[in-house]
């Protein structure tokens, strides 16, 4: 299955390591590390969201965190999807 990000990606659901909100991510990784991601970013036509990590790098999406993560848990993703549940 494929993961819909916004702005005609899509990333395979089984490669998804993280799924981050922007703000959790800028903080973490620091000025430099930021600026120097957010610069493969600047061809989206609005403000990234939230970012995905993959085996194969990272992703920048237009649509947030919480929503990315209620599109993997449908039904339509299957029930394979466990890593992803939020456990408290």
């Amino acid at each position: 299955m494929y993961l819909h990000l916004g702005d005609d990606s899509l990333v395979a659901v089984s490669s998804i390591l993280a799924i981050l909100d922007i703000e959790v991510y800028q903080e973490a990784s620091g000025n430099a590390l930021w600026k120097k991601d957010i610069a493969k970013s600047a061809e989206m036509r609005k403000e990234p969201r939230s970012v995905i990590v993959t085996d194969e790098g990272l992703y920048f999406s237009v649509i947030s965190a919480q929503s990315l993560k209620k599109r993997i848990q449908s039904p339509a993703y299957g029930v394979n999807l466990h890593d992803f549940a939020v456990q408290a």
